[in-house]
């Protein structure tokens, strides 16, 4: 694939709301967001909050992933909720891990683990930045709810706003 097939689905990264201030960073698996534009459950936040969305097939597929992500994402902002969607938590964690400054907290939706079966994160992120979210549903592939999914949305909103 090209990277004008991966374009003609929208842009690996849409950006919407303030360019300044916090900032929630989302690594998608799925790839939602086409078009230039964010889930539509999602743009009720861009009021308040910048709303970065990375789509990571198209990301992989234009080779715009790389470990100055969160440092890219952060230029202006206040450190950023890093949020992570399934099969994208493991990259969630490593991005965080390598840029702590500007990663303010981590949270995970749906990791392909359970919370109980990893080590402490304090190797990983400070004490406590690091939340997890478990919204599975049978009947989804995966188990899996999509990262635009309306309780997908509010969950990750409720561990933002508790964020140290």
């Amino acid at each position: 694939m090209t990277n004008d097939d991966a374009r003609a689905d929208g842009p690996a990264v849409v950006r919407k709301g303030p360019s300044h201030g916090p900032a929630v960073v989302v690594l998608d698996p799925q790839g939602d967001a086409k078009h230039d534009e964010l889930p539509a459950t999602w743009r009720g936040l861009t009021d308040d909050v910048g709303v970065v969305w990375w789509r990571l097939p198209a990301a992989t597929r234009m080779g715009q992933l790389g470990d100055n992500l969160p440092t890219e994402l952060a230029i202006g902002r206040d450190p950023i909720h890093l949020v992570g969607g399934g099969d994208a938590a493991l990259l969630t964690l490593s991005l965080a891990a390598r840029r702590p400054d500007v990663v303010r907290s981590v949270v995970l939706v749906d990791p392909p683990w359970k919370p109980d079966d990893v080590p402490p994160q304090d190797d990983i992120a400070p004490a406590g930045t690091v939340q997890y979210v478990m919204t599975s549903k049978s009947g989804h592939i995966g188990g899996r709810l999509p990262m635009g999914h309306p309780d997908v949305v509010a969950a990750v909103v409720r561990a933002v706003a508790t964020a140290p």
